[in-house]
C-alpha cells in the first residue's frame, strides 16, 4: 500500500468510509521533508447498515498504519463518543493496531482533564444519569418494548463503560509527555506544529455551562425544515423526572419540589395506584392482567419508558457539545479548515466571544476573530454527520470563499437504521450543495455515500476538471488536497 505523500503545500484530508462515525488523517508538507500525519478520530456507530461493503475499524486502522508507515504525529480526539474513538477500544476496536503505532502527541478537550475540577464534575454527572438510566430499562416488564432505547445507549457506550476503556488507551498512547488538554479560553494564539507552516485555532468546548446545555437551535440558528420535535426544558429536569418514574434512589430524602415532581411522574393518583406486589397476589389481576395470553396491550409499566429515548438523545447532545473544534490555517494563502467534531449550538456560539493574536507578514501584531476565519474557510468538516442542530447557520453562511469544499462522514443507510431519520437535515445538505444560491459560491458536498458527480451550476468546467484532480476515492476513503 502506497504511503500517504503530502502536497507540494497545503494539506491533504483523507475521510475515512467506516460508516457512521469520524475518521480523517490529515497529511502536511515540512521542512525536513517527511510528511507531518495529523489524526482526527477513529470510531464508528454501533450499528449498520446490513448488505454493505464497508471497511471494518480494523481494516481502516491498518489502512491509516500502512499509509504513514506506522507513525502519527499528532492525534486528536475531539470528545467521548464510540462513533470517534470506538477504533482505539483494546478488544471491540482496532485490535490493537493503534497501540503498536508511534504516536508522539495527543489533543484532547479540557473536558477530559482528570486534574480540571469543572471537567471531573460534568463526567460525573452525565455517567451517573448514563448508569441510573441503564438500571431503570433493566427494570422494564418486556425488555423488547425498550430495545431501541438501550440500543441507542449502547451506541453512547454504556455498555462495559466502553468509552472510558477506549479513552484509557488513548491517553496511553503517547509514549513520552502527556495528553494535552485544550482550552479555548486559555488560548490566545493559534498553536503550531513542529516543521509545519500552519495556525491551529482552538474554537471549542467554551467552558460557560449556558453554552454547554444549549443544543438544540433557536429560531435563526439552523436552516429550516421540518423535523422531530425537540426536548423542552433543563438536562437536569428531563433527569430527574425519569429517574423518579423509575424509582432509581428510592429511599432517598427529597425536597418538596422533589416530592411534587415525583408525584407527576405516576399515571394516577396515589390512592388509585396498586403495588405490582399487591396485584400480583390479586385473582383478579392473576387472572386478567398477568395470566392471560396476548393480553400485554392492557400493560402500561413499561409505557413511560419511552421518555428515556429523550433522556439518552439529550445526554447524547450534551456530550456532543464539548467537542474539541479547531480551525487550521494555512498561512501562506490564508485558506481556512473548520473541523466541528459534533460541536451543537452552543458550542458554536462560543466562538463569537473568542480572539487570537498573531503577528502578520510585518511582524505587526494582528487580531483575529472568527467571522474572519470563516470568511476564509475552503473546507468544512460538517458537525454531527450533518445533524440539524449541528451547524450553526449564521456561520456557516459566512464560509464565503470562492469555492467551499463540504465533507460528510456520513452514510443515510446508516443513520437510519440507528433510527436518525433525519440524519443528515436535508435543507442543510441543499446548502452545502450550494442549491438554494446557485449564483453564489461554489460548493461541493462530498458525503461519505456520494460522490459529487455533477458540477455546480456556478463552477466553470475549468474549476471542476481542477478540484477532479485534487480529489481521489476508493473503497477506503474520500480525499481532497487543499493547496496553499
Amino acid at each position: 500500500m502506497a504511503i500517504l505523500n503530502a502536497p507540494p503545500s497545503g494539506v491533504t484530508v483523507r475521510m475515512y468510509r467506516q460508516g457512521l462515525g469520524d475518521c480523517f488523517l490529515l497529511a502536511f508538507p515540512t521542512e525536513v521533508g517527511q510528511p507531518f500525519y495529523m489524526l482526527i478520530d477513529c470510531g464508528i456507530a454501533r450499528t449498520i447498515a446490513p448488505n454493505r461493503q464497508a471497511p471494518s475499524l480494523k481494516e481502516v486502522a491498518e489502512h491509516i498504519k500502512d499509509s504513514t508507515g506506522g507513525r502519527i504525529d499528532l492525534l486528536v480526539i475531539t470528545h467521548e463518543h464510540w462513533d470517534h474513538i470506538a477504533g482505539f477500544h483494546p478488544s471491540r476496536g482496532a485490535g490493537g493496531v493503534f497501540q503498536g503505532m508511534k504516536i508522539d502527541q495527543v489533543w484532547l478537550p479540557w473536558t477530559e482533564n482528570p486534574q480540571d475540577n469543572q471537567a471531573t464534575d460534568h463526567k460525573k454527572t452525565v455517567r451517573k444519569a448514563r448508569d441510573a438510566l441503564r438500571t431503570a430499562l433493566n427494570r422494564a416488564a418486556n425488555p423488547t418494548s425498550v430495545q431501541h432505547i438501550s440500543s441507542v445507549l449502547d451506541f453512547l457506550g454504556a455498555t462495559g463503560d466502553d468509552t472510558a476503556a477506549a479513552m484509557k488507551v488513548v491517553v496511553g498512547l503517547v509514549k513520552k509527555g502527556e495528553p494535552q488538554y485544550l482550552d479555548p479560553a486559555q488560548l490566545h494564539k493559534p498553536l503550531t506544529l513542529p516543521n509545519v507552516k500552519v495556525r491551529l485555532y482552538v474554537l471549542g468546548p467554551p467552558r460557560d455551562m449556558d453554552y454547554l446545555r444549549h443544543m438544540d437551535p433557536k429560531k435563526g440558528e439552523s436552516y429550516p425544515g421540518v423535523g422531530k420535535p425537540k426536548n423542552k426544558g433543563s438536562a437536569l429536569t428531563l433527569t430527574q423526572a425519569f429517574l423518579m418514574g423509575a424509582h432509581v434512589g428510592e429511599g432517598q430524602a427529597l425536597s418538596d419540589e422533589d416530592r411534587e415532581l415525583r408525584n407527576l411522574c405516576y399515571p394516577f393518583d396515589q390512592k388509585l395506584r396498586i403495588p405490582s406486589q399487591d396485584a400480583k397476589k390479586d385473582e383478579f389481576f392473576k387472572t386478567h392482567y398477568y395470566g392471560t395470553p396476548n393480553e400485554d396491550w392492557r400493560r402500561i409499566e413499561d409505557d413511560w419508558l419511552g421518555a428515556g429515548e429523550g433522556l439518552v438523545a439529550y445526554l447524547d447532545n450534551y456530550v456532543n457539545n464539548t467537542s474539541l473544534a479547531l480551525a487550521i490555517e494555512l498561512p501562506q494563502s490564508g485558506k481556512v479548515l473548520v473541523f466541528a467534531a459534533d460541536a451543537q449550538m452552543g458550542n458554536w456560539l462560543s466562538w463569537g466571544d473568542l480572539t487570537w493574536t498573531i503577528d502578520d507578514s510585518g511582524n505587526n501584531a494582528k487580531t483575529v476573530k472568527i467571522q474572519d476565519l470563516l470568511g476564509r474557510a475552503v473546507l468544512y468538516k460538517v458537525g454531527h454527520h450533518g445533524s440539524e442542530n449541528a451547524s450553526f447557520k449564521q456561520y456557516v453562511d459566512l464560509m464565503t470563499s470562492a469555492q467551499v469544499i463540504a465533507m460528510l462522514p456520513v452514510n443515510e443507510k446508516d443513520a437510519h437504521a440507528n433510527r436518525w431519520d433525519n440524519m443528515p437535515w436535508q435543507p442543510l445538505v441543499k446548502h452545502l450543495k450550494g442549491e438554494y444560491d446557485p449564483d453564489g459560491p461554489n460548493r461541493i458536498l462530498v458525503k461519505m455515500d456520494e460522490f459529487p458527480t455533477q458540477k455546480p451550476k456556478s463552477m466553470n468546467d475549468g474549476d471542476w476538471q481542477k478540484f477532479k484532480k485534487l480529489y481521489e476515492e476508493n473503497r477506503f476513503y474520500m480525499q481532497y488536497a487543499v493547496t496553499d
